[in-house]
């Protein structure tokens, strides 16, 4: 597979929707090319930006409407130059919604503009969820494909893409192999990604700098640490000094904590 190849599968490689040959071309052709490797991690930011907010975007009625009406003019003869300035910003329009990322950029930003919505954080766990879902469902290519704790933790600590000292936990006497693991970035930060295959279902460990943040209603603290159900996802949060750990799972929660040894 070449660049240009690559080119044209990164959207539905991000989507999830490349067949089983075009992955393993595409995980081949990864582990000699950055260029692609980064392109598809900036391509899967995105889609997590909009995937983290769970919002369903509609673009206001005013701008379909205004947006057909230049269209139509588009095709008429225009005299005065304003006119044909006119219409070659809605040219521009046209070429940017032609493009399926660009669309949802510009879309978001006609409906932020249109109400007048500030821009919201993303959620934390959303992003950790879309990070596990990521993770768990084949479409995550592994940079590091270390099995033993240790190794993986070296890794991780000599990339030079971390702003602090990890540690990866060694879950194997709770059931839970590391099938690999990445350096991402969850609403900002630098985070160490650990997933383990368990005996029931994937998990996945995100490790990054700073303290917990503040939880909604709904969130549980046994000893020291705390829990938090999310959708059909159980968080367990774990701070630890100038680190928190979050650790993903789609076990329910009770089932979740006893395999660790927690009594909620």
């Amino acid at each position: 597979m070449t660049c240009d190849e690559y080119q044209d599968l990164v959207a539905a490689h991000v989507d999830g929707q490349l067949n089983p040959t075009e992955l393993q071309d595409v995980n081949t052709h990864f582990l000699s090319c950055d260029s692609c490797r980064e392109r598809f991690a900036e391509e899967q930011q995105f889609h997590l930006a909009f995937a983290s907010r769970r919002v369903l975007l509609t673009t206001p009625p005013v701008v379909l409407t205004q947006l057909h009406e230049a269209l139509a003019r588009e095709a008429a003869p225009l005299p005065s130059w304003r006119q044909r300035l006119y219409v070659h910003r809605v040219s521009l329009l046209s070429f940017f919604f032609s493009h399926r990322l660009a669309t949802a950029a510009v879309v978001m930003a006609l409906v932020l503009a249109y109400w007048g919505f500030p821009t919201a954080k993303p959620n934390l766990f959303a992003s950790a969820v879309a990070q596990y879902e990521l993770a768990t469902t084949d479409q995550r290519v592994f940079t590091y494909v270390q099995r033993d704790p240790r190794q993986l933790e070296q890794a991780f600590n000599a990339s030079g893409q971390l702003d602090f000292s990890t540690h990866v936990l060694d879950l194997r006497s709770a059931g839970y192999r590391i099938r690999g693991g990445n350096i991402v970035r969850v609403n900002g930060h630098p985070t160490a990604m650990t997933v383990y295959r368990g005996p029931e279902a994937d998990l996945v460990c995100l490790r990054q700098r700073g303290a917990i943040p503040p939880l909604p209603p709904g969130a549980m603290q046994i000893g020291r640490d705390l829990v938090y159900t999310y959708e059909q996802y159980t968080v367990l949060i774990i701070q630890e000094s100038d680190l928190f750990c979050m650790l993903v799972s789609r076990l329910p929660r009770d089932v979740f904590l006893q395999s660790f040894g927690y009594r909620s």
